[in-house]
């Protein structure tokens, strides 16, 4: 056996491994070289800096009428794969695999195929030829992959279009609606675009190949993808745009199992427990509390997974509705018994043959008004359950001929010692325009005082160097280059933890040159910034942040920066995130009158309460509410005091590990913190002063206030317990505690 499977081997190798025949290598050889002397005839005057962009179609300096122009450059994206990766609801972050390969056309690399043996495409290296600047819009972080040792390879037909296949991990800032959480269902995409060109230069158009993978193997363990396509969107100034989307819904089966039907259940059996054998107050009490605890637990679980966002989610409000049905159960059964206390007396005072005979009467005799009660608060706990359900080669070559991208533009004299500066005339010093299109926030860490935001931003100055006619070159009155083959000034980010720019390396970013020496780019960032934050009023609190633009390496007389902004593409609801939301974006007053050698541009940025609110404020508050009221109830048994006391410490350190994850930990202690420490000190001084009324109670007993049983002080203590007083006082200032949050 074993030397049948070594026999077969050898022959298979020998099979696979054979030379070509003569006839078959002496083709090949002539296909090599045909392809070499193409290569050779095809990239012999070929720049790839040199854009292919056609620049005359609005240019000034040449008869447009006489002028026939050719078509603008157009742009295939087919997308190949969009698989979703991971999606973050706080900072509204969503990761794709996002594979497309991009087609156009560069009329400089034609031949004909007769000419070169048949060969009618070939492949080359990217970097060998110009490929268009694609800019992933929104984009968190943008990962391309690429071996150094096979660097990645582009194809060229005969009819000089050419493309190439790229491979990306695409994180975008996406807005999401997660009120339905966790039935929530939401359309994200990948925006491309051409940035640096002007909408009129070119054009995008996207389609989609079929894909390898089913839509139910795109999502993740958390996610379903429902659907895949291509969508067009024009954002105006901001030139054309083409979108590939996902639709994707959250699978809800872990919060269904371990939270909803959970909660559903507790609620359940608490409210069965209240409403059998009613007259007994301390037991209830003791089952509100109980429920509490164990919807504790629940809030433990969906605190970690949650979203801190605006809207309060459905599953939040479900939970909260939840206790409030049990809060009134606890009311109701509370006050019962005092009902029934007061019929008995006035059923005393009438007669009772009255009573006998009327239908009411005998329909109450039967029945027990607690169980009616307690069908329609299981009704309500039912009906909040099913809720959650419902619902230019010779320009080119005069301009930089005696051009160096090393030599800096700025003018270094103004402040010379060495020459006389009274018969000088200087020029102006370099001016930089700064304009922002784009200030989104992404994150907060309050602990680091970091925060980061998307930064888009245009960039002009002028070099005096980079100036020419346009008559003397056609018409053309602007051309664009790659950033490296001109001087640009160094852009410093002010206060930056981290400053993240995307660029492939195999297509490099671009710049604009106008005829007057106007020189501008585009630059999308993720700028990661610090600045003091007083999370006092946490989770209330307010912030002002921005970035700050400076020239770092050169004296403040020797330039000046402005800045300005132009109409965002998103409105200013959407440029916050889950956590926060920001109310004001523009540019620093201080900075915007006069040139200045530094511009901030600011954003007001505001903490969305509404987790807090639902998981620890609220329940916080109705955990001290219960054990207040329960420790002021039949207080002569000291132990049921201790142990609601020790039950409400408990409680209250599950809401500290909720809090405990979000709380910052700065160096004032936030207000929310403040808050829950306050409702700890109204808790331990309520069982002190329960404690001791029993011993002040025996002392009055023993005689000791015997002589002043006949004064009208003596005979109001008589008649009003004095724990019902310190219990009203003890509700009102929680109460207290809990409104001066909102204040």
């Amino acid at each position: 056996m074993l030397t049948t499977f070594l026999a077969t081997a050898v022959f298979c190798s020998l099979c696979f491994a054979q030379e070509m025949t003569k006839a078959e290598m002496a083709s090949y050889e002539k296909f090599l070289a045909d392809q070499k002397r193409l290569w050779d005839d095809l990239f012999r005057g070929y720049d790839p800096t040199i854009s292919a962009i056609y620049t005359l179609h609005k240019s000034q300096w040449i008869n447009q009428n006489k002028t026939i122009h050719p078509p603008i450059t157009e742009l295939k994206l087919t997308m190949a794969m969009l698989k979703l990766v991971d999606v973050v609801e706080v900072e509204e972050k969503i990761t794709f695999l996002f594979d497309y390969i991009a087609e156009y056309t560069d009329y400089r690399l034609k031949w004909n195929p007769l000419e070169y043996g048949g060969i009618s495409h070939i492949y080359v290296p990217q970097k060998s030829i110009w490929l268009p600047e694609i800019t992933i819009a929104d984009a968190h972080e943008v990962k391309f992959f690429e071996s150094d040792d096979a660097p990645r390879t582009a194809w060229i037909n005969y009819n000089g279009t050419a493309g190439f296949y790229t491979s990306t991990v695409a994180s975008v800032i996406c807005q999401l609606d997660v009120f339905k959480f966790p039935l929530d269902q939401h359309e994200c995409g990948v925006s491309v675009l051409f940035h640096t060109y002007f909408a009129d230069e070119y054009e995008i158009k996207g389609e989609m190949e079929k894909l390898s993978k089913p839509l139910s193997q795109l999502g993740n363990g958390e996610w379903k993808v429902t659907y895949i396509g291509v969508a067009e969107e024009n954002n105006g100034n901001l030139g054309e745009t083409q979108r590939f989307i996902a639709r994707f819904q959250r699978n809800p089966s872990f919060y269904v199992a371990l939270v909803m039907v959970p909660a559903y259940f507790i609620n359940f059996l608490s409210i069965i427990a209240l409403f059998i054998n009613i007259e007994n107050v301390g037991e209830k009490i003791t089952v509100g509390l109980t429920n509490i605890m164990a919807m504790t637990f629940i809030l433990v679980i969906l605190a970690a997974d949650l979203p801190k966002t605006a809207r309060i989610p459905l599953l939040a409000i479900y939970v909260i509705v939840g206790l409030v049905i049990v809060m009134a159960s606890i009311g109701v059964v509370l006050v019962l018994p005092y009902v029934r206390k007061y019929q008995a007396k006035r059923n005393k005072n009438q007669e009772k043959v009255l009573d006998d005979q009327t239908r009411f009467g005998k329909f109450c005799s039967w029945l027990k008004v607690e169980y009616v009660l307690m069908v329609v608060f299981q009704i309500a706990n039912f009906v909040n359950f099913i809720i959650l359900f419902i619902d230019q080669d010779r320009l080119w070559d005069d301009l930089f001929k005696n051009y160096n991208p090393k030599r800096n533009a700025i003018y270094t004299l103004r402040s010379s010692e060495w020459i006389n500066q009274n018969a000088t005339i200087h020029p102006e010093s370099t001016k930089l325009l700064l304009t922002m299109s784009m200030l989104k926030l992404i994150d907060v860490v309050e602990v680091e005082e970091k925060v980061t935001f998307i930064f888009d931003y245009n960039a002009d100055w002028v070099d005096p160097r980079l100036t020419w006619n346009p008559q003397d070159y056609g018409g053309i009155d602007h051309i664009y280059v790659p950033q490296e083959e001109i001087w640009m000034p160094e852009v410093s980010i002010a206060d930056a933890h981290e400053v993240k720019t995307f660029q492939l390396d195999d297509a490099p970013r671009r710049a604009w040159v106008f005829h007057n020496g106007s020189v501008g780019f585009y630059t999308a960032t993720v700028c990661s910034i610090i600045c003091a934050l007083d999370v006092f009023k946490f989770p209330m609190d307010e912030h002002e942040c921005g970035v700050s633009v400076l020239y770092h390496n050169y004296y403040p007389d020797e330039y000046e920066i402005k800045g300005a902004m132009q109409e965002f593409a998103r409105p200013i609801s959407k440029l916050g995130n889950g956590e926060w939301q920001v109310t004001y974006v523009g540019v620093g007053e201080e900075q915007n009158k006069n040139w200045a050698p530094t511009q901030k541009f600011i954003a007001r940025i505001k903490r969305n309460p509404g987790f807090y609110v639902s998981l620890v404020m609220v329940p916080a508050y109705f955990i001290n509410f219960l054990t207040i009221l329960a420790l002021f109830c039949n207080i002569e048994n000291v132990a049921e005091k201790l142990n609601i006391g020790l039950t409400n410490i408990m409680a209250m350190t599950f809401i500290l590990v909720i809090l405990a994850v979000d709380l910052p930990k700065t160096a004032r202690i936030p207000l929310l913190a403040i808050y829950v420490i306050v409702g700890l000190i109204i808790v331990m001084t309520s069982i002190g002063v329960v404690l001791l009324i029993p011993h002040i109670r025996k002392w009055q007993n023993n005689g000791v206030m015997k002589k002043k049983k006949t004064t009208r002080f003596a005979r109001f203590c008589s008649c009003l317990k004095v724990e019902y007083v310190l219990m009203v006082i003890f509700q009102i200032a929680n109460l207290v505690n809990f409104i001066i949050l909102f204040t």
